[in-house]
């Protein structure tokens, strides 16, 4: 779906630099709870898309899978872990927010608006 999206508004699909990678399964985990999580804000962007007369490029916005994806995904980070699988979470977590920040960083202007 997103890399649908990123064709159908001519953005560079990989650019350098902004490739996510997981030391372990906790990371991953951390990084799935960034993406699933920000389903909740899909549904308003895309509203205000549609306010705006914008359309296009919304297969990810409009997926009505994240919002239950989510969903188990905060059932997985209910379970027990230890220390080690604590800071992977969060680390993994925060490496998927840095790598949104680079990715909007890089847009052109004409898509970052």
């Amino acid at each position: 779906m997103i890399r649908t999206d990123l064709e159908e508004l001519g953005a560079q699909l990989q650019p350098a630099g902004m490739v996510l990678t997981f030391a372990s399964s906790c990371e991953a985990l951390g990084a799935a709870w960034v993406i699933a999580g920000s389903s909740l804000g899909n549904r308003a962007m895309l509203l205000q898309r549609q306010k705006a007369g914008l359309s296009g490029a919304e297969r990810f916005l409009s997926d009505p899978r994240m919002p239950a994806y989510f969903k188990d995904v905060l059932v997985a980070l209910e379970e027990p872990r230890d220390a080690r699988s604590q800071r992977d979470l969060l680390s993994g977590a925060a490496n998927c927010f840095s790598l949104f920040e680079r990715a909007f960083a890089a847009l052109p202007e004409s898509l970052a608006a």
